[in-house]
């Protein structure tokens, strides 16, 4: 097996169980070496091709395509569209893939890619900042297209892979509910069946255009229950865990049937201050108090024993406006005293830290760790723990948990989601003109060197004004069946046409 130490897993960060009862509605079952049930804790709670989250987004990954693909390593390679080029500063032509078939026996062409991204503006779409920088799709012909926006979008190549295309003849008559519930792609599998929250059935697409996957079956299962995704995995009742609990790590470490799987995250867990009239985080110094309170590595080690790695900004090393001058502010609870003092809080104050329990890697116990260092400069810090569905439905929220990383590898696409005013994701109504300023301005450049300068520069404003509280990095870890070959994905997708049996 494949074990892979905490210490050498943070290395490269630098650069009884079988007797639980399974949930979900698993049966036990000796499966073929082509059939595969795989254990998620991430939630799919729609087949919603315009939902942006990530267990959302990599589960239809598996059942629609985009223009582009990513492989293992991130890269961008050609998918529904062969090439691409851009023929001006605010156009982009995409030739496509001929010979394209979805699902229901309908033929791929231009009409689709034009009905899909123009879909991305309406109101209903998680993703209408960016369908908002569409003006619209000319059909050149059946399989080229020319994408106009509004000025330069230098990110638009970087995010297709995550923009999936559905077949406007059957959809254009369909409700926005049937479509939510009834997913036809031209993805490498089909969908046989499903039920949100808990699981998705489904099976090889064998008129796939880059070729049949070699999983035949695919049960893609949703556990919330750490101890219960590794027993899933242990007992055999499934051969591939996402999200393996950290505490189980070291008992799989002479299991042979098991390989263990670590990668380094790109995903940035943190804390959203409310920046709402009244709110007691309006006020900077506040806001520097509570990063000032939080001990990064302490919550890492407590709560994710030991798999994950400080953060101090939402972009990673591979995207377009990290800031490698951007550090943490230091772990200091007598300045974060000082700060309370400064801001008439000598005597703390009451404080809901709002998490899900379903979403990130030992999420509650996150958040747990976070109330008690809080507790410790006098904040009356307790935990509210919900699932996911529940938690984003009510965004009324004064310091809640949140994870992010751009599926653009991209900082002007992130600011635009979650930090710029009004942005859909903008849920702690953070609003700095000097900062939007700075990112419509980058987001306009089409001098890559000076168009990063400037997202650095913006980049550098935000977290100077806390407008977040950065947390830690999550590292990723897999357990998978020893007969089957996985190798983790850049972005943490589970992508089943990249799995091989037997190997």
């Amino acid at each position: 097996m494949a074990h892979v130490s905490r210490r050498s897993f943070l290395k490269g960060l630098g650069a009884s169980a079988g007797a639980l009862t399974l949930s979900g509605g698993f049966v036990h079952k000796v499966l073929a070496q082509t059939s595969i049930t795989a254990v998620t804790k991430g939630t799919v709670d729609t087949m919603e091709v315009t939902r942006n989250n990530d267990p959302n987004t990599q589960l239809l990954a598996n059942l629609y395509d985009g223009l582009l693909r990513r492989d293992i390593q991130g890269n961008l390679q050609p998918a529904l569209a062969t090439s691409f080029e851009q023929t001006a500063t605010d156009k982009w032509r995409f030739n496509l893939r001929q010979g394209v078939t979805f699902h229901n026996g309908n033929d791929f062409n231009a009409a689709d890619v034009k009905f899909s991204l123009e879909r991305l503006k309406e109101d209903f779409s998680e993703r209408n900042f960016f369908g908002g920088m569409i003006t619209g799709v000319d059909i050149v012909d059946d399989f080229t297209v020319d994408v106009n926006t509004d000025g330069s979008v230098p990110f638009l190549a970087s995010i297709m892979h995550a923009i999936f295309i559905l077949d406007a003849e059957s959809s254009e008559g369909r409700s926005l509910e049937d479509l939510a519930q009834n997913a036809i792609g031209t993805g490498a599998y089909r969908l046989v069946d499903w039920a949100p929250a808990d699981f998705v059935q489904m099976e090889a697409n064998a008129d796939y255009w880059a070729g049949a996957p070699a999983i035949q079956s695919v049960r893609h299962q949703q556990i919330n229950d750490d101890s219960t995704r590794f027993a899933a995995v242990v007992a055999g009742d499934a051969q591939l865990v996402q999200t393996l609990p950290t505490q189980f790590v070291d008992r799989l470490s002479g299991n042979s049937d098991i390989n263990v799987q670590t990668r380094a995250g790109r995903q940035l867990i943190f804390f959203s201050p409310s920046f709402a009239e009244g709110s007691v985080f309006a006020d900077l110094a506040v806001r520097q108090a509570v990063y000032h309170a939080l001990d990064a590595q302490l919550v890492i080690d407590s709560a994710l024993d030991g798999f994950g790695a400080p953060g101090a900004q939402i972009p990673d090393p591979a995207t377009v406006g990290y800031n490698a001058n951007i550090q943490r502010l230091e772990f200091n609870q007598d300045r974060a005293r000082q700060l309370l003092n400064q801001a008439g809080l000598s005597e703390g104050f009451d404080l809901v830290v709002d998490v899900t329990n379903d979403q990130f890697v030992n999420d509650v116990g996150v958040g747990q760790a976070v109330a008690q260092q809080l507790q410790q400069v006098g904040i009356n810090a307790q935990v509210q723990a919900r699932p996911s569905a529940a938690f984003f439905d009510d965004f009324e929220k004064a310091f809640f948990i949140v994870g992010w990383s751009d599926d653009a590898f991209d900082f002007g696409r992130t600011s635009g989601n979650l930090l710029t005013t009004g942005s859909f994701f903008n849920a702690n109504q953070y609003s700095n003109a000097e900062f939007d300023a700075l990112i419509e301005q980058a987001n306009s450049s089409v001098d890559a060197n000076a168009r990063e300068a400037l997202l650095q520069q913006a980049n550098q404003l935000a977290m100077d004004d806390v407008a977040l509280v950065p947390l830690h990095f999550e590292g990723n870890v897999w357990a998978a069946s020893s007969s089957l070959s996985f190798v983790p994905r850049s972005e943490n997708w589970t992508v089943y046409r990249d799995l091989v049996p037997g190997l």
